[in-house]
């Protein structure tokens, strides 16, 4: 959902194992959309350590690529 509503497109994503980030690419027409995405995964509670510096954000055919990484958070018990 979150990805429909920054207008993102995932190209890659990779997932070596529980305890280490998952590292995401992909790609929108704006960098605005990009850092919309980015602010949409650090305010969803089921993502923690979200990375996704300026610098990982390159000019591409289709606008703007990126490279995130980011960690999925622990269930909460209560």
């Amino acid at each position: 959902r979150i990805l429909e509503e920054s207008d993102i497109s995932l190209t890659g994503f990779n997932f070596s194992s529980f305890g280490t980030p998952l590292t995401l690419t992909g790609e929108a027409a704006t960098t605005e959309k990009i850092l919309n995405f980015k602010a949409r995964l650090k305010e969803d509670p089921q993502f923690e350590n979200v990375d996704l510096p300026i610098t990982n954000i390159k000019t591409s055919l289709q606008g703007f690529s990126f490279t995130a990484s980011l960690s999925i958070a622990a269930p909460k018990t209560e």
